[in-house]
């Protein structure tokens, strides 16, 4: 075709009406007051997620655990704030005031299989700290997420007082468009897949919700040693001497088990992350066409 030098070319179009194969009713077999007939009045009725959920996202990191976390400066009253706190041979807290818990994979060594949560927990150090989970401390590596409605005027910056000195990173993410009121649909946590790539466990959802895709890992990486699984797309990425995170995202299409997504390029050691699948409700009365 190109070599033809032709200046207008079809390639397809609406219907096949090009090829003389139209089979769809139109606008002379179903017509409609549009007068575009009743199949294109449906196509174009439908509503699909908004494509602007994504109102920005900050990273932080301290090598000493004291992060200062910053909200997106393009979050929006009413958006849902999402806090993704983790950190390496140190304590997490499984509560903070004014956020509520939305998901947890605490890793005590690098061949624990399944991450444990904040429920495994088996003896408190404090209201807010677990001492002991089953298999000892949970602290080798570690990931909690909270979340909230952003209200307008809250401060832009905030810290929290962390217990010990060890490295913690995390992000910051505002989304429009998900259920504020009772967002999260699920999660699923992976800690040791045995594998140079990442593996995020599957998840079940529903099509329209937000797939979350949180990974911690125990090395140092740059950003392109981990990229984002197929079909989905990198948010924030953060590294520090010996530490690095990543958030990754999808907008769901259909309903059921999202399977198992990998990362892709080199990677790193394997069983050295942490890994959290987490979806968010889309908003009620929204209706998915991609």
């Amino acid at each position: 075709m190109t070599n033809s030098s032709t200046p207008l070319q079809l390639i397809t179009s609406f219907n096949e009406g090009g090829e003389g194969t139209i089979i769809e009713p139109s606008k002379k077999n179903w017509p409609s007051e549009s007068g575009y007939g009743y199949y294109l009045d449906c196509l174009h009725d439908i509503k699909g997620v908004s494509t602007d959920w994504y109102h920005g996202s900050t990273s932080t990191y301290d090598e000493d655990g004291n992060m200062t976390w910053e909200i997106p400066k393009t979050a929006e009253a009413g958006d849902l704030l999402l806090l993704f706190m983790s950190r390496t041979d140190d304590y997490l807290p499984m509560q903070l005031p004014g956020w509520n818990y939305a998901a947890s994979c605490f890793k005590t060594h690098n061949s624990q299989d399944k991450c444990l949560t904040i429920n495994d927990c088996e003896q408190m150090l404090d209201e807010a700290h677990c001492k002991t989970f089953w298999n000892g401390s949970g602290k080798d590596l570690a990931t909690i997420v909270y979340y909230k409605e952003y209200q307008e005027n809250e401060p832009w910056i905030f810290k929290y007082e962390m217990l010990g000195n060890k490295p913690g990173w995390g992000f910051v993410l505002a989304v429009k468009g998900v259920d504020t009121l009772n967002p999260i649909r699920g999660f699923n946590g992976t800690s040791a897949d045995d594998d140079s790539d990442s593996i995020f466990p599957s998840v079940y959802a529903e099509q329209g919700d937000l797939l979350l895709l949180s990974m911690a890992f125990d090395d140092t990486t740059e950003k392109n040693d981990f990229l984002p699984p197929a079909t989905t797309n990198l948010i924030n990425f953060v590294n520090g001497d010996d530490e690095a995170g990543y958030i990754f995202s999808k907008v769901l299409t259909s309903i059921g088990e999202t399977g198992e997504l990998e990362s892709i390029g080199p990677g790193g050691s394997s069983n050295k992350d942490a890994l959290i699948s987490l979806v968010l409700k889309k908003q009620p009365g929204i209706v998915s066409n991609k």
